[in-house]
């Protein structure tokens, strides 16, 4: 069933209102976008309260894991897992925006089980754009990772999200499926979705690219700046470092005589 040739259901899902409750006219014109080459699928947006009431209502027993989570952007995570399952569709964050109509490329990998990507910065699986057909088992073991790391914590929000329900636990669920792990999960190449590295200016896309990147990041505190930056400059953080380590071996070894 998960990796028959039948098509992926023509849903968009999106996630807002977990942390703000007026959507801005930018990203509300995103969404738009969506919508404006993707006329015959159904746009769905999750917010905080239909989120909630979601797992209530068809999970409940993942509630408690749920209403736990110190951060709203775990919930906004975690949510993205449950209705990929029930209903199946394409998940995309909201600082995606269509460039064209993503339906060639779902058709042409339409019997894989669900089509994933690798983040360009990390080479980590990302949950910023899903595709998925409905019951997939392989979002079972993502929600059996949901449940190991939820008492993971970090005095950094940024790991702490990372592991619990954001990429490091995606990764993290599709290399511990062993068992027919190729038959429910594609990794399709990033040039079809995001190219564009942290280091990028944004807006960025690519020629072969089915969207267009915004910065994000809303949901990011001052660790997750300290991350980036480092990720941006390590190559001339590097060559700092090591010109103070010669200077200070230098004047020591000059001292010493």
């Amino acid at each position: 069933m998960n990796s028959s040739p039948e098509n992926f259901p023509k849903i968009i899902h999106q996630v807002y209102g977990f942390w703000d409750s007026k959507i801005p006219r930018k990203i509300q014109s995103r969404m738009d976008t969506w919508k404006k080459f993707h006329p015959d699928y159904e746009h769905k947006l999750w917010d905080k309260k239909t989120s909630r009431n979601f797992i209530k209502e068809h999970y409940a027993w993942f509630l408690p894991v749920y209403d736990s989570y110190w951060y709203a952007i775990q919930r906004a995570d975690a949510i993205r897992y449950f209705f990929l399952y029930h209903y199946g569709g394409l998940y995309s964050d909201i600082d995606l925006e269509p460039l064209k109509c993503i339906t060639p490329l779902l058709e042409k990998h339409k019997n894989k089980g669900c089509i994933l990507y690798r983040s360009p910065n990390s080479e980590l699986l990302t949950n910023d754009f899903m595709v998925s057909k409905a019951r997939n088992p392989f979002w079972k073991k993502v929600w059996y990772e949901l449940l190991v790391n939820n008492n993971f914590k970090s005095v950094s929000k940024h790991l702490t999200v990372m592991h619990t329900t954001g990429p490091l636990l995606l990764d993290s669920a599709f290399e511990n499926m062993i068992y027919r792990r190729k038959k429910y999960v594609y990794v399709i190449h990033a040039k079809y979705i995001n190219s564009c590295d942290i280091a990028a200016k944004k807006p960025c896309w690519n020629k072969e690219a089915y969207l267009k990147r915004y910065d994000g990041n809303s949901w990011h505190g001052a660790d997750s700046t300290i991350l980036n930056f480092f990720y941006k400059h390590y190559i001339t953080i590097i060559v700092v470092v090591v010109l103070i380590c010669v200077i200070i071996g230098l004047l020591v070894d000059r001292s010493s005589k």
